[in-house]
């Protein structure tokens, strides 16, 4: 996460144990998956707060939670682009999608390396597309080029 204090607020009707695990999955793939400088701050917060008074049925479980998870992680993910958009200094919005993945996590775990990296970075900021440097992290995340 940037630094950030931010809060979610829904009408819809769902216990606070599903709520919890609907933001966890939506910050683990945007707020938690954006880089400006590579840094994070101990006061990064988001919040989400359902006051149940929307006059729907109380979203239990099934096909209406997924639908509910996919509306606030979309948010979510527009909210992160907005922060990085805004981060100091910043001139480049890159998107870096791994496909064929065996996880998210490995996915994550590569897309992090090539968004941290230092010469991706300069080889962006310089518009010089450097495929050796992303190969590299790609290749090996938990090794440097």
């Amino acid at each position: 996460m940037a630094t950030l204090l931010s809060s979610l607020f829904t009408d819809a009707p769902i216990a606070p144990s599903l709520l919890k695990g609907v933001l966890s999955h939506a910050v683990e793939r945007s707020f938690n998956a954006i880089s400006v400088d590579g840094d994070m701050s101990t006061n990064d917060t988001l919040a989400i707060l359902a006051n149940g008074a929307a006059s729907i049925p109380e979203i239990t479980g099934g096909k209406h939670l997924e639908q509910f998870q996919e509306v606030v992680t979309q948010f979510a993910e527009e909210l992160a682009k907005l922060v990085v958009w805004d981060g100091e200094g910043a001139t480049k919005f890159v998107t870096i999608r791994v496909k064929d993945a065996t996880s998210f996590a490995d996915a994550k775990q590569i897309a992090s390396t090539i968004a941290r990296s230092a010469l991706v970075k300069t080889a962006l900021f310089g518009m010089d597309a450097n495929w050796g440097r992303i190969l590299c992290a790609t290749y090996n995340p938990l090794r440097r080029c």
